[in-house]
């Protein structure tokens, strides 16, 4: 828990200057609605992810990502059965964008997440969150206007005990 105060309170004092020393580009927000893989060791988990996000200025932004598990793997231990699953995702992001073409940006981001996994066996059953730095790259088309868009994101999780990488497609919206 501190670990995540600490990133918000940082990302917190990073957009306050960035906004600053912006203040003349207009900010806007968007929201986000996609699905993707999530890839644990190799074993892959359907997940559906929502974000929202703040546009600083033209290059930067600050977003927050929440994903919600949409599959089960069973796995059989000896003679019994463990149904196992992603149960959410959470995450606090800087992100950088670059212009490559029309309506075209290529995005970068870095920031801070927590998976939350559950496993169940009958009437037992057990959730571990790991948490860490993520980081990842992506590109953003908006369409003619700019309000409506798609996005594909690459992202690694490196947490507490393993490694994930989430391969996500997005609606965009900007308001």
């Amino acid at each position: 828990m501190v670990k995540i105060v600490t990133i918000l309170a940082s990302a917190t004092l990073l957009a306050a200057v960035a906004v600053s020393a912006n203040a003349q580009e207009k900010g806007s927000t968007y929201l986000q609605a996609g699905a993707g893989v999530l890839d644990a060791d190799g074993e892959r988990f359907n997940v559906v992810q929502f974000v929202g996000g703040y546009n600083l200025n033209r290059n930067f932004a600050a977003e927050a990502e929440l994903g919600l598990g949409v599959s089960e793997k069973r796995y059989q231990v000896g003679s019994v059965f463990v149904d196992a699953k992603i149960k959410r995702t959470a995450g606090v992001y800087l992100v950088g964008s670059l212009p490559v073409a029309d309506n075209l940006d290529l995005l970068g981001r870095v920031g801070f997440a927590a998976v939350s996994i559950e496993a169940k066996s009958g009437n037992v059953s057990a959730d571990e969150q790991e948490e860490g730095p993520a980081f990842g790259v992506g590109l953003r088309y908006l369409f003619k206007g700019g309000v409506h868009g798609v996005r594909g994101d690459l992202t690694r999780y490196k947490l507490d005990e393993a490694d994930f990488d989430t391969l996500k497609v997005s609606y965009v919206r900007r308001f």
